[in-house]
């Protein structure tokens, strides 16, 4: 009876000395990794600026881009199946991917010879031209039964005539590059180069309808 007492005493005191050690010495949390979208383009010293009819340069602006609450938050988004959105857990970009696109897209823009300006649509400058877009997908695309994945950006743009509000065009693009590793990190390179084939087809689309509405006055 009394080597039962001092068996269980020793047992109660082992399992208090575990759970204070384990309050102590707490295992650590991992750090949180930040990523971002950088553009690749390089600002070119000889920027040409096309002018419109009444002499003025011409001026683009952009709107906040819109998304759903998948998109406006900071967590880099993946899926495993066509309905579930999840975030990696120790993952997250330095901002909303609208808001990264938005400034993506104001930087990339500005190489084009089209305009003199690309300016946020709060600005008090005077802009000819409104771009406002819908984001669709932005995320990393999982494959259950292959060990490949996509990073893929689809968004719609909307190009206005700033004066007369009329809807001068539309288009959506879609971009989808294939990532690295099934992580968070392949997953933000692959989206970085996504969102630059979305911006230079963009450019492209840009400087293709302000030349034909440019004919058509």
């Amino acid at each position: 009876m009394m080597k039962s007492k001092y068996y269980f005493s020793f047992l109660l005191l082992s399992l208090l000395g575990l759970v204070a050690c384990s309050v102590i010495t707490p295992i650590p949390t991992p750090a949180v990794e930040v990523y971002t979208l950088s553009p690749s383009v390089d600002k070119s010293d000889n920027e040409l600026s096309t002018t419109g009819h009444d002499g003025t340069a011409l001026i683009l602006a952009l709107s906040p881009i819109n998304s759903s609450q998948d998109f406006m938050g900071t967590g880099i988004i993946y899926r495993d199946h066509d309905y579930s959105y999840n975030s990696y857990a120790y993952s997250r970009w330095n901002d909303s991917p609208s808001k990264l696109l938005a400034i993506y897209f104001q930087y990339y823009l500005s190489e084009s010879q089209r305009f003199s300006a690309v300016v946020p649509n709060s600005s008090t400058s005077h802009a000819d031209l409104l771009l406002e877009a819908t984001l669709l997908d932005f995320s990393h695309h999982l494959a259950l039964d292959k060990d490949n994945s996509t990073g893929r950006v689809s968004i719609i743009f909307y190009l206005i005539d700033s004066k007369s509000k009329r809807l001068l065009a539309s288009k959506q693009f879609n971009s989808e590059i294939t990532a690295e590793t099934q992580s968070a990190k392949g997953a933000t390179k692959a989206l970085n180069l996504a969102s630059e084939s979305v911006a230079a087809d963009l450019r492209e689309w840009l400087e293709g309808e302000v030349e034909r509405t440019d004919n058509k006055k």
